[in-house]
């Protein structure tokens, strides 16, 4: 399985999100595929170094000005795909992954976790979006999207999430997954 992955390249986080991403990371590298941002920093790195420990596929896709920038770690890639426009980027992370991981990061990740939610909600896909939430991250963010149903601005019936809040809940998840 393809699993694309989203988070942050800062070096600046607080530790524990660091460790509860290799954790994460290591579980989904044993038996998936990588596709991320190429990123050679922070939660991508450690997605990165993960699969390609496990000698995984890593498909990594980055814009052409993030490359320049020397933002992308093209030599742990199998495949280093550089895009003109964030959105091409965006597109080809989510048309190439089975699953999205949504770990802790910026505007950029919930931006890239958006695109995708918004896409399933008017039918153009059908992809589950999990959200690594283990030490609390999205637990606002969560709390936003019932507002959102309770309020009606967003339909109630479905599933816009998969809140993972532990390297055992991902692991129920994955065996759903490979039935």
């Amino acid at each position: 399985m393809n699993i694309t992955v989203f988070g942050s390249s800062s070096t600046q986080l607080d530790e524990k999100y660091y460790k509860e991403c290799e954790l994460f990371a290591d579980l989904l590298a044993k038996n998936n595929n990588l596709v991320y941002g190429a990123g050679n920093m922070g939660i991508m790195k450690i997605f990165g170094d993960a699969f390609k420990r496990h000698n995984r596929v890593i498909t990594g896709v980055i814009t052409k000005k993030l490359h320049l920038l020397e933002a992308g770690d093209k030599d742990i890639c199998t495949e280093y795909l550089q895009t003109d426009t964030l959105p091409e980027r965006k597109d080809i992370l989510v048309d190439s992954g089975d699953i999205m991981l949504v770990c802790p990061g910026g505007i950029g990740t919930i931006d890239e976790m958006m695109h995708v939610v918004a896409q399933n909600q008017l039918g153009h896909m059908s992809k589950d979006v999990l959200l690594l939430n283990s030490e609390g991250f999205f637990d606002y963010f969560l709390e936003f999207i019932s507002k959102l149903k309770e309020e009606k601005f967003i339909y109630d019936d479905q599933k816009y999430f998969y809140n993972i809040t532990s390297v055992e809940k991902l692991e129920e998840y994955l065996a759903t997954k490979s039935k």
